[in-house]
């Protein structure tokens, strides 16, 4: 497979853009939706330039009062490093000084509490969108510094114009937080992100924590162990997505962005696998399932992708399938992905074998919503003697 400089970042991508928050809807004022055209301005600027440099910008859609504008995670050398870093973007003339010479990042104490307790290094970057200019900073490092600003303030950070981010100055912003590597791949940092991530009614924290065991743990069995076994604990949860999504990280497939190589060594990534050909349950198939979105099912890019490429190393997958598939107390939605799964793999075997599990399921279910589409399928089974999904 192609090396990360020439890839698409298709899975690692969807790991942002498939989760969402419900929305309340309301009349949104000029001024507000001025201010947010400013504040994207200041995120497109970090985009662009971060994409520039072969690396990953991820903007987080999760809306709360409280969090992190994007997730940067540094490749170097065509190599992914293994750091991520959260960024704080904040973008307008409020945040620089009257006479120009400094950016002021402004927060509150809620934010510098937040910061302090995270997972990942945070970096701030405020963009002046009149000269289109940014100056960034070190968070975790001034908070370290400076604790006694957590609890007593001030609550906004000086920037120099010194501390400019530009395409110059994109090299030394990235060496300085590849020195975080060791840091936060240390025992204790695993055991905080994990502790963290066990937190799953806070959003932002768990969150946090999963990009942290992700970007800086991959390489530890233990991390793997962990997602696993807390797959069915995440059902009907916002980040269910991005844990499937960073699971399929290990028996990979063909559209995902980083080979085996070049993000988990070969002796983790190998008794990982073999764990997860064991460990998949009806519970984890179910949960891995339901997270599959309508609007794309199994087409290449999508959840149901990363999905199908989980299920299909499980040791007992047409047993379990076949289980979920035939389950009267299982949503029909669930099953209907189940069945899919199952004509897959027993196509495999024969044209015969594939029709005769829709007929199966068809007899148990007479009246299904899918009805329709899985004599389609039949059909054209019969006739071409395979369906593809990709």
């Amino acid at each position: 497979m192609a090396c990360v400089c020439s890839a698409a970042p298709v899975a690692e991508i969807s790991i942002i853009c498939l989760i969402h928050i419900l929305r309340f809807n309301f009349v949104v004022p000029t001024k507000r939706k001025e201010t947010a055209a400013i504040s994207l301005m200041g995120v497109n600027y970090v985009r662009a330039l971060v994409e520039k440099n072969n690396s990953i910008f991820q903007k987080v859609d999760l809306e709360n009062d409280i969090g992190n504008d994007a997730y940067i995670e540094f490749i170097k050398d065509c190599q992914a490093t293994g750091c991520c870093v959260a960024a704080q973007v904040k973008s307008g003339e409020s945040y620089v000084s009257q006479d120009g010479s400094t950016f002021q990042l402004k927060a509150d104490k809620d934010h510098f509490e937040y910061w302090a307790s995270h997972s990942l290094p945070v970096c701030g970057i405020v963009f002046d969108p009149k000269t289109e200019t940014a100056g960034w900073c070190d968070i975790s490092e001034f908070l370290n510094m400076n604790p006694h600003v957590i609890s007593q303030g001030p609550y906004q950070i000086t920037i120099s114009r010194d501390r400019v981010l530009n395409a110059q100055t994109y090299h030394d912003f990235t060496e300085h937080f590849l020195s975080y590597r060791k840091t936060y791949q240390s025992d204790q940092r695993f055991g905080e992100a994990l502790e963290r991530f066990a937190h799953r009614e806070n959003l932002r924290i768990c969150q946090d924590a999963l990009r942290s065991l992700f970007s800086f743990h991959r390489q530890r069995f233990s991390t793997w162990f962990y997602l696993i076994n807390s797959l069915r604990h995440f059902r009907g949860h916002p980040l269910l997505r991005s844990i499937v999504v960073h699971l399929c990280h290990i028996p990979s497939h063909g559209d995902i962005f980083w080979h085996k190589g070049n993000i988990i060594e070969t002796d983790v990534s190998e008794a990982v696998l073999a764990f997860m050909k064991q460990a998949l349950g009806k519970e984890e198939v179910i949960a891995l399932l339901e997270s599959i979105d309508v609007e794309n099912g199994f087409s290449r890019g999508s959840i149901g992708q990363c999905v199908h490429s989980i299920i299909d190393v499980a040791t007992r997958r047409t047993e379990l399938l076949s289980s979920i598939a035939l389950d009267p107390n299982i949503d029909e939605q669930i099953r209907f992905w189940a069945v899919h799964l199952l004509i897959f793999e027993t196509q495999r075997i024969s044209k015969e074998d594939a029709v005769a599990t829709i007929r199966r399921y068809l007899s148990a279910f007479p009246q299904g919503e899918f009805r329709d589409a899985l004599e389609t399928a039949a059909s054209d089974i019969q006739e071409h003697g395979w369906i593809g999904y990709y």
